[in-house]
């Protein structure tokens, strides 16, 4: 719902529309959001992606452990080969009714493939998530 233009990213101004409709804009400045933006956005392109909000939204020392983390790439890698590529997320977000394009999937794992080969490694998804 923040994602206003459906571009697969949220910016200041999408926030601040969705502070304004909600009624608490007048309890954050412009410059909290843009904070809040520069504390989530890890790219730093100014815009807060699908990856990046999830990740915000996770207190990763509470509600992460080994166990469940393992699960949750389990979750994506539905052909069990240790790799998570573009249609096992593809099939993993529709499962859960999330509508995404392959065009957003591709840049999910380009900002995440630190050895390039076009998928996620275990280790890959782990310090996506900041848990390492």
């Amino acid at each position: 719902m923040l994602d206003a233009n459906c571009s697969g990213t949220i910016d200041a101004i999408e926030i601040r529309h969705a502070l304004t409709t909600t009624n608490f804009r007048e309890h954050m400045t412009d410059d909290q959001i843009e904070e809040i933006i520069q504390k989530i956005d890890h790219d730093g392109n100014g815009q807060i992606n699908y990856s990046e909000f999830v990740a915000s939204t996770v207190d990763v020392a509470e509600f992460l452990t080994e166990e469940r983390v393992v699960a949750l790439f389990k979750s994506f890698d539905v052909d069990d080969d240790g790799e998570i590529e573009e249609q096992n997320i593809v099939e993993a977000l529709t499962r859960v009714g999330v509508d995404v394009t392959v065009d957003e999937v591709t840049e999910m794992i380009r900002e995440h493939d630190e050895d390039k080969d076009g998928s996620i490694s275990l280790s890959e998804f782990k310090k996506m998530l900041n848990f390492c």
